[in-house]
């Protein structure tokens, strides 16, 4: 064999070895990747685990559960995390911290389990984050005192009412809520309703009022019709009105819509400083701006948005 050959049979070998070397390096780093992701799915599934552990112990310490049912809604909590992670593509953790939350707020395991899909569809809908719906749709749902029957259609009745709101208003479903954490109890309490309270806090956003501005806003306006001053007695009394006049026969406000008409009608004749000052005197300064968007410019808005509301 002559050196040439020779020289050109030593290259090819070379280059197979240059090959074989490049695959163990490849090959070694795909492993390395494999371990990687290995790894990090161990994680994630302890991660997860510590999660559920986390809500049963809650579960068992609220002792209102027995253990057959808390084993049972923990099967249907873990099935309805996996399903609803495949469906709407959310991280199973983050889904099982949301059921969490519920069981913070007081829900049963059973209730949690008949609400939270609504929580999930909701924020899928808004695009919102969920843990954010959650948050707002199971604190509004307690202050109305619509948590401890028929959780499955009072909580997809939440949710739509503030979802709807928004739609119809230049307001979000965050702004929404942060108003509702405000006002919620007042509203529940001087016997508004839900939809009433959200559609008020969407006109109220429709004029610049937004979140914790239209929420204590709102707040003082019912307060000063429920628990009114001396001087908003007087103020009232100036233009023939009374605080009875704002009551229904059940002793509860009525709309705001009905409220603010009986206003408008009663101060129709005065300067506008004269009704800016008569608003001060009934509201106060903190709910005379939302006190005056119902009257000059919310009225019609108002009860439409709130009976648009009511009709989902």
């Amino acid at each position: 064999i002559s050196n040439t050959q020779l020289k050109k049979e030593a290259r090819k070998y070379e280059n197979l070895g240059t090959v074989l070397r490049g695959v163990g390096v490849a090959g070694v780093a795909g492993l390395a990747g494999l371990t990687y992701l290995g790894v990090q799915g161990a994680k994630i599934a302890t991660t997860l685990n510590n999660t559920y552990t986390r809500t049963k112990n809650l579960i068992i310490t609220s002792n209102t559960e027995t253990t057959a049912e808390i084993s049972k809604n923990m099967a249907k909590m873990k099935q309805q995390v996996s399903d609803l992670a495949s469906t709407y593509g959310e991280s199973q953790t983050e889904l099982a911290e949301g059921q969490q939350e519920l069981i913070k707020r007081g829900y049963s395991s059973g209730q949690a389990v008949k609400a939270f899909r609504q929580y999930v569809k909701a924020a899928a809908a808004t695009g919102e984050d969920f843990n954010e719906v959650t948050q707002v749709g199971s604190a509004t749902l307690e202050a109305f005192d619509m948590r401890q029957t028929n959780t499955y259609s009072n909580s997809k009745k939440v949710l739509n009412a503030i979802a709807y709101a928004a739609d119809m208003t230049a307001s979000d479903f965050k702004s929404l809520g942060v108003g509702m954490e405000y006002v919620s109890s007042y509203a529940h309490q001087a016997g508004i309703s839900l939809e009433e309270t959200a559609s008020a806090l969407g006109i109220l956003s429709n004029n610049g009022m937004e979140a914790q501005k239209a929420g204590t806003g709102l707040r003082k306006v019912i307060s000063s019709l429920t628990s009114p001053t001396k001087a908003a007695e007087d103020s009232l009394k100036s233009v023939g009105l009374t605080v009875s006049d704002f009551i229904d026969k059940s002793g509860k406000l009525k709309s705001f819509s009905q409220i603010f008409g009986l206003l408008a009608k009663h101060t129709e004749k005065l300067s506008n400083a004269k009704k800016v000052d008569l608003l001060h005197k009934i509201f106060g300064q903190t709910g005379q701006n939302a006190a005056g968007v119902f009257l000059t410019n919310a009225q019609s808005a108002l009860k439409g948005t709130a009976e648009s509301v009511d009709e989902l």
